[in-house]
């Protein structure tokens, strides 16, 4: 409701100062205008004024511009029937361009209507109606064209034929004298001879007296004068035959008078309420804006040529702060109701899973550990000293900086192709580079296969580098070997290693791991999308497949399922989506007004008349125009401003919350950071990937960890221990009030396995040593029943802990809380500390022995 009225307030202004201006002269010539000679009014040459059926040659220009100014020539340019000089009385007096009606249908034909000779009678056979096929002007085809076809060739003349010819004939002589000299060769003489009523007459005459434009200029100083009558009079003829006469004064009127078209600028007008809130709509989704706002600069007044940024001051002011509005605020705001709505329902589907924050944490770090491997081998030191050799190799800063330098320098490379080539020894530089980068490639994945061996296909890296070493290899042997070019297909690899370097990205790899875990989630989006395009084509179909197009929006149409469904997928992107809707939305006699011809819909029937329609190209070709104003106007601005709203708008929005949704997910990207530091400082301390430590270095391994995470969370501060102090001290000095919060498994012989100590830096970093959140991470898996689980995909973080737990080499059958705290009273007692015991008055409750106290 308020971005209805908004756009209402807008519009209101917006018609108020823009209606009837945004028009201009459509012309091959020039033209010469009030601007360039004030109180201009083109000498035409008329037809005989005693016979009514001259009126059908129109007029002709009595002269030609030569310069700057206007010189007659008696008519000799004309035509030899068109011999009779006649002007308009003053520049607002108004000239006529009468048209044929052709929204006449065959049941209307009894109600008043121009003779046959001027306004053929509607068709009436489908045989009627032209071919649009390419020879239809080939002399073979005019010498067989049936009777039929011929009227129906003249009738599509005469209802595109543009006639310009006095409304009702009057002038002033050279005394200034009211004359009608043109009376019988007037266009409400020839369209309306049959007269009006008395009450219509009236009504002219009232509308004319009190005219905004006409005749205003004529009739203010003395409205007895002959000018003034010559000017109304012009005025109430154009009124009383208006659906046949069209009246133009000023700029306007030299147009036409001098051979051309006075039409919309744009597509888009101010002319009503409605259209100035269409137009607003448009332009809200930034279609067409630009222009829009140009044509309003440029605009002067009502009949008047634009002129250049006549009006900036005013409408540019206007344009921006309605853009700021409605595209930055109000659609922007709309967006964000919408993705805010999408979060709400997504929170609405987890309310039935009742969790701690610090709980939801906690089953995301464990999502992260469903790897299923973090080492690419393990055993090193059980290697042979070459594969050993080769793994060094591939795991060296050293190497990964080359292979990244050189993936960037054979990126740089293809990009510096040219067609055709400006130098003559590139393409050599080219043939040379392309081999030599293929062959650092073939030699990187060489390396790492013998290194790791049957793992090496384990990394999806690694399976997409060997696709494109094989690829690259592949081309270069055909391209050598036989004449086939498949340049084409092997570059499209080389230049996918470029995503390789998203690995070393971490900005980059970001926004794509975002990208990427948001496509699952856009199936449900996509489909709905899918179903409206699918619902929508099938109506666009059904309703504007017969229809005529523009020659610009040709290949938009709605002639099968296909073409509907590309042309309304091109629409939600926002490309000119309102041209084609204007372009559909074209009336009967709009579509003859422009010079161009339409088929009646009455007529266009391929059930009945397929053959017929198939001989003229007008199944392949249809060009159908639609004669009622629901289905012909009402409907394609309905059916286009719906689609804008609910696909281009509501669900392409959907899929940006979508989106963000994905990216506010991936800030826990940091917990992936965690985890991959984590691996790179098990490997400094397991240098040989035995996969176990002795508890000692366990220990410190994790403080290490910690550290690192919460630097990277900034929130070392929360931190009640001193981390970096742990990994100096030996375990009988650790506090045991860290070491109770140790849930870490080890080996008879005092070792930790990998991935318990990785398990414990993450549960670390989610309970920081909290009491209440200790026990509600450890309750966790308690209070889930079998369909909380299978909701929260906890069958997942299962299976992988089990799998963890068969690729370990040893069993963990002891806790290093106890064996710490075993190590700390075997150091006390081999201190041999003396332990008084108190009496029994002595012992709290609660308390059974006194070495209890010294332990804790």
């Amino acid at each position: 409701g308020s971005c209805a009225l908004f756009l209402l307030i807008f519009a209101l202004f917006a018609c108020s100062f823009l209606s009837g201006r945004m028009y201009h002269c459509s012309t091959e010539t020039s033209v010469l205008l009030l601007r360039d000679q004030a109180d201009f009014r083109t000498p035409l040459c008329l037809g005989p004024l005693e016979n009514l059926g001259s009126v059908v040659s129109g007029s002709c220009a009595n002269g030609a511009l030569n310069g700057q100014a206007w010189q007659e020539n008696s008519c000799v340019n004309c035509h030899s029937t068109l011999n009779v000089s006649w002007a308009r009385a003053t520049v607002d007096t108004p000239i006529c361009v009468g048209r044929c009606d052709p929204s006449i249908v065959p049941e209307e034909v009894g109600r008043q209507q121009p003779p046959e000779w001027l306004c053929p009678k509607p068709l009436t056979s489908v045989q009627q109606l032209p071919s649009v096929c390419d020879n239809r002007d080939s002399a073979e085809y005019l010498s067989n064209i049936t009777s039929d076809e011929l009227q129906g060739r003249e009738y599509m003349q005469a209802m595109s034929r543009m006639l310009v010819i006095p409304c009702g004939g009057s002038t002033v002589n050279a005394s200034g004298g009211f004359v009608e000299p043109g009376a019988v060769v007037s266009c409400r003489e020839a369209f309306c001879s049959e007269g009006v009523s008395s009450e219509v007459a009236q009504q002219c005459r009232v509308n004319c007296q009190g005219h905004p434009f006409f005749c205003k200029e004529s009739c203010e100083a003395d409205e007895q004068s002959g000018t003034c009558q010559s000017c109304r009079r012009e005025c109430e003829a154009a009124c009383e035959c208006s659906n046949f006469c069209e009246p133009l004064i000023k700029d306007a009127a030299l147009c036409v008078e001098q051979g051309g078209r006075w039409q919309q600028a744009l597509s888009q007008d101010f002319d009503n309420v409605f259209s100035s809130m269409l137009t607003l709509f448009e332009i809200s989704s930034t279609e067409g804006w630009a222009d829009v706002m140009y044509a309003a600069c440029d605009s002067v007044g009502h009949f008047i040529e634009p002129i250049r940024n006549y009006s900036e001051w005013m409408f540019a002011p206007f344009f921006v702060v309605y853009m700021i509005f409605s595209n930055m605020f109000i659609i922007n705001l709309s967006v964000g109701v919408i993705v805010d709505k999408f979060m709400d329902l997504k929170q609405s589907g987890k309310r039935d899973v009742i969790l701690t924050s610090a709980q939801v944490k906690w089953l995301d770090s464990q999502k992260l550990l469903s790897r299923t491997r973090f080492f690419d081998v393990q055993d090193l030191d059980m290697m042979p000293s070459l594969q050993r050799k080769a793994y060094d190799i591939i795991s060296s800063f050293r190497f990964t900086t080359f292979i990244m330098v050189a993936i960037a320098l054979n990126s740089a490379l293809m990009a510096m192709q040219t067609f055709p080539s400006q130098i003559e020894w590139w393409a050599d530089v080219m043939y040379v580079g392309k081999r030599v980068f293929s062959g650092i490639f073939t030699l990187e994945m060489m390396l790492k296969f013998y290194a790791l061996r049957c793992t090496y296909f384990e990394d999806s890296w690694n399976r997409f580098d060997f696709f494109c070493v094989v690829v690259s290899l592949l081309g270069i042997v055909l391209e050598d070997t036989t004449t086939l070019n498949v340049t084409g297909v092997t570059s499209v690899f080389r230049v996918l290693r470029l995503f390789r370097l998203m690995k070393y990205l971490r900005g980059v790899k970001k926004i794509f791991a975002a990208l990427a875990a948001s496509v699952p989630k856009l199936v449900n989006v996509m489909a709905i999308l899918l179903l409206l395009l699918t619902l929508y084509s099938i109506l666009g179909v059904s309703l504007f497949s017969t229809l005529k197009f523009s020659s610009e929006n040709a290949q938009c149409n709605f002639k099968d399922f296909v073409q509907a469904f590309i042309t309304l997928f091109r629409a939600s992107t926002g490309e000119a989506w309102n041209e084609i809707m204007h372009d559909i939305a074209r009336s009967p006699r709009q579509i003859f007004a422009s010079g161009d011809w339409c088929t009646p819909d009455y007529l266009f029937d391929p059930e009945n008349h397929f053959e017929v329609l198939s001989e003229k190209c007008l199944i392949e070709r249809p060009n159908g125009c639609v004669n009622s104003w629901i289905m012909g106007q009402l409907m394609p601005l309905t059916y286009w401003v719906t689609y804008t709203l609910i696909v281009a708008i509501m669900v392409m929005n959907l899929v940006i919350a979508v989106i963000l949704e994905s990216y506010e997910e991936g800030k826990g990207e940091k917990d992936t950071e965690i985890v991959e530091h984590c691996v790179k400082l098990w490997k400094q301390r397991d240098t040989d990937l035995k996969m176990y430590l002795p508890m000692e270095e366990a220990i410190a391994y994790i403080a290490e960890a910690l550290n690192y995470g919460m630097e990277l969370h900034q929130e070392e501060n929360r931190m009640p221990i001193a981390m970096p102090e742990l990994i100096s001290k030996r375990l009988t000095e650790v506090p045991m009030k860290f070491i109770n919060t140790l849930d870490l498994p080890c080996t008879e012989d005092g070792k930790v396995y990998f991935w318990h100590a990785l398990v414990q830096v993450l549960k670390l970093l989610c309970h920081r040593w909290d009491p209440t959140l200790i026990n509600e991470i450890n309750s966790l898996e308690e209070m889930l029943d079998p369909d909380m689980a299978e909701k929260l995909k906890m069958d997942r973080i299962w299976e992988s802990r089990k799998r963890q737990m068969q690729q370990a080499p040893r069993e963990s059958i002891l806790s290093v809380k106890d064996h710490i705290a075993a190590l700390k009273i075997q150091h006390i007692v081999r201190d041999r500390r003396v332990v008084r015991v108190p009496s029994e008055s002595e012992v709290p409750k609660g308390r059974n022995h006194a070495f209890q106290d010294v332990v804790s």
